[in-house]
Formats: structure tokens, sequence, C-alpha cells
């Protein structure tokens, strides 16, 4: 799960190098709702980024939906960085069209005591492919 120094610059600006903050409970739920029209595009590119500090306490809601008969394809990465002790649901509805192509990779990162929940529904799709990798901090192991 290395990634280029310059693709943290690009992507967060080097947040993601850096400790999540202490902060428990500063994060709540967090929507993300990718919706677009890929009958016109044929391509989509999703990228989302989630830190979820010292104790925090996450709801993390992904939908994906397409319109039409025609085929597109959803290229999806979700990037979670769960700090001590905090606590991540992350539920993933892909109700996108039956020629639709729809690959997801998600790289998630526990400190200690963190802990991850993934429930993924796929729908609809011609093609889908929902990957994980989960990489346990070194003090963790």
């Amino acid at each position: 799960m290395e990634r280029h120094p310059a693709t943290c610059l690009w992507k967060c600006g080097n947040l993601c190098a850096t400790a999540p903050p202490d902060a428990p409970g500063a994060l709540r739920d967090v929507v993300l709702l990718s919706l677009s029209r890929r009958d016109v595009l044929k391509a989509g590119l999703a990228s989302l980024l989630v830190i979820a500090g010292r104790g925090s306490r996450l709801t993390l809601l992904e939908s994906y939906v397409g319109w039409g008969r025609s085929g597109h394809w959803t290229n999806a990465v979700t990037e979670v960085t769960l700090g001590r002790d905090a606590v991540v649901e992350h539920v993933k509805i892909q109700g996108e069209s039956t020629a639709a192509c729809h690959l997801a990779t998600g790289l998630v990162r526990l400190d200690d005591g963190a802990r991850y929940r993934s429930v993924v529904v796929q729908t609809g799709v011609h093609i889908a492919r929902h990957e994980i990798e989960a990489l346990l901090d070194a003090a963790a192991i």
C-alpha cells in the first residue's frame, strides 16, 4: 500500500502522510453519493480518502447509481486510515445499470484497537469486483 510521494501531495496535500488528529468524536456520519451521467461519459473515476482520528466513530455510505441501459465503466478507490481505537462502519451500495462494469478497491490502514467493518451490496451490474486490502499498523502486530 505504499504510494508515490507525488500522489500523496496531489491527492490530499500530504495529510495521509501525517498522524490522524486526536479528536475523539470529531467525525460523524459521512455520505458519499456518486451520481453521474455515465451514459454520456462512458466512464467514472471516484477517489475517496477518509482519516478517522483516535477514538472517532464513523459511518461511511458510498452509493453508485447509473441510468439507462448503455454500458459504462466505474473505477473507485476508497482509502480509510483509522487511528487508535477508531471505529468505521463502511456500507457500499452499487446499483448501476445491467450493462455496467464496476471495479473497486478499498485500502484500509488500522492502528491499535481500531475496528473496520465493511458491507457491500451489488445489484444490476454486468461485471463487478470489490477488493479490500488491509494493513495493520506495526504497533498493532
